[in-house]
C-alpha cells in the first residue's frame, strides 16, 4: 500500500509542480500609506482594465495571487483620498514574484522588483523620469480632489473650481513634454524592441498625432523608421504607423472606404453587404462608459427601424473573445464586426480618435454623417434627419 501511494504521488508531482509554476506573488511594502487603503489589480485587456482582486493595506502591505499561463500585463490601482488617476504597470509570467516597495501614495514610481525582463525596462522608463512623475501625480491628485468638491456647488463655486482644474492642467500638459523627451531619449539607448519599448514608442506617436511639437514628431518618426518590418507590421506597429502617418479620412459627401470584416462567427462581411439600406456604424469597446450607455438607444433604433437602417456596432477591441463576451452580455442582437485592427483599420479611415464616433451612410454608401460622443435621444435625432420614421 505504502508502495502504491509513493507510486501515485510521484505521478501527480510534476502535475502539482505545472500547477504551481503558473502562479504568480505580487508582494507590496508601503511607508506613508495607511492601513485600510484600498489597492485593486487589474489587468490590461487593451481598451479596457478589467479588476482582477483588491486588497486592504494592513501592518503596510499588500498581496496578490494569481495564475498566468503567459506575459500578462497588468495595473495596480489605489483607491481613496490621496491616490492620483494613475496606476502602475506591472508584468507578470508563470512562477514570477513580484515585490513592491513604496513610501508614499505616488503608486505609478513606486518600486518594483521582478525578474520579468518587460518589468526591468517598465523600471528602467520610471527612473528616467521619476521627479517629474512624481510632480504629475501631486497634480493628478489635487485635480481629483477638486472635482469632488462639485457635489453641491453653486454655480460660482463651479466656475471658480474648473478654474482651477484648467490651470493645473496647462501645468501638467508642460510636465507630459519632459516626460516624453525622457522616454524618447531612453528609446534609442536600449537595442531589444520589447512590448515595453513598442508600447512607449507608441504612446508617443499618440503624443504627436494630436500635438504640435514638430521636433518630437520628427524624432519619433526617426524611431519608428528604425523598425523593422515585423515590428512595423505588427499590432502596436500598425498603430504607431497610422498615428504618424494617418490614412486618408472619408469626408461627408464621399464615398465610404470599406475592407474585410469578421462577424461575431467569424464569416467574412463588407459594409458592401448592406447596400440598400442606411447604415448607422456605431465604433465602439467594451472599455467605454459612454459608448455602454448608449446600447438602449441603438437596440431601440435596431428594433423600430431594422427594415430601413442596419445598425452596426463595429468593435475597436483587438482581443475577439473580450468583444464577444461583450455583446453577448449587452445582448447587442444587431449587427456586430470587426476588422481586428483596433483603430489602425477602418476606424482610421473614419477619422476614429475618440469614441462612441457614429456615422451615418446612404443606401448608395455615400457618408452622411459623422460625430463623437453620445447623449440621450442624439442617435434617434442624427437618424431622423436623414431617413423617415
Amino acid at each position: 500500500m505504502i508502495k502504491r501511494n509513493l507510486a501515485i504521488l510521484l505521478l501527480l508531482a510534476p502535475v502539482a509542480l505545472a500547477f504551481g509554476q503558473k502562479k504568480y506573488t505580487i508582494h507590496g511594502k508601503l511607508k506613508g500609506v495607511g492601513d485600510g487603503a484600498v489597492i485593486r489589480l487589474m489587468r490590461d485587456e487593451g481598451n479596457l482594465l478589467t479588476t482582477l482582486g483588491t486588497d486592504t493595506v494592513k501592518n503596510g502591505g499588500f498581496y496578490f495571487s494569481g495564475e498566468a499561463t503567459e506575459l500578462t500585463a497588468m495595473a495596480l490601482i489605489g483607491d481613496g483620498p490621496g491616490f492620483p488617476s494613475k496606476w502602475l504597470d506591472i508584468w507578470v509570467t508563470p512562477g514570477s514574484s513580484v515585490a513592491i516597495a513604496g513610501e508614499n501614495k505616488l503608486l505609478k514610481t513606486w518600486k518594483v522588483s521582478s525578474k520579468v525582463p518587460e518589468q526591468q525596462v517598465q523600471q528602467r522608463f520610471m527612473r528616467a523620469s521619476k521627479l517629474v512623475l512624481d510632480e504629475l501625480q501631486g497634480l493628478s491628485a489635487q485635480e481629483s480632489a477638486l472635482l469632488e468638491q462639485r457635489e453641491g456647488a453653486d454655480e460660482a463655486k463651479t466656475k471658480r473650481i474648473w478654474a482651477s482644474v484648467d490651470s493645473l492642467r496647462r501645468i501638467q500638459d508642460g510636465l507630459h513634454s519632459k516626460v516624453s523627451y525622457n522616454e524618447l531619449a531612453l528609446l534609442t539607448t536600449i537595442k531589444k524592441h520589447d512590448r515595453v519599448w513598442m508600447g512607449v514608442l507608441n504612446d508617443l506617436s499618440r503624443t504627436v498625432r494630436y500635438g504640435s511639437d514638430t521636433v518630437l514628431r520628427r524624432r519619433v518618426t526617426d524611431v519608428y523608421r528604425g523598425l523593422s518590418n515585423q515590428e512595423k507590421n505588427n499590432d502596436q506597429g500598425s498603430e504607431i504607423r497610422v498615428n504618424l502617418f494617418p490614412p486618408v479620412v472619408v469626408k461627408v459627401g464621399e464615398q465610404i472606404a470599406d475592407t474585410m470584416l469578421r462577424d461575431l462567427e467569424g464569416n467574412s462581411r463588407r459594409l458592401a453587404d448592406y447596400r440598400g439600406k442606411y447604415l448607422l456604424i456605431d465604433f465602439w469597446s467594451v472599455g467605454c462608459g459612454p459608448c455602454i450607455m448608449a446600447m438602449p438607444d441603438l437596440k431601440a433604433l435596431h428594433e423600430r427601424m431594422q427594415d430601413k437602417v442596419a445598425v452596426i456596432s463595429f468593435s475597436t477591441d483587438r482581443n475577439r473573445e473580450t468583444w464577444k463576451k461583450a455583446c453577448a452580455s449587452y445582448k447587442m442582437n444587431w449587427i456586430n464586426l470587426s476588422d481586428g485592427l483596433g483603430n489602425s483599420g477602418l476606424a482610421a479611415k473614419f477619422g476614429v480618435s475618440g469614441i462612441p464616433h457614429y456615422v451615418i451612410i446612404s443606401p448608395e454608401g455615400v457618408l452622411l454623417d459623422s460625430w463623437v460622443g453620445h447623449a440621450d435621444g442624439l442617435l434617434a435625432k442624427k437618424v431622423a434627419q436623414h431617413v423617415k420614421d
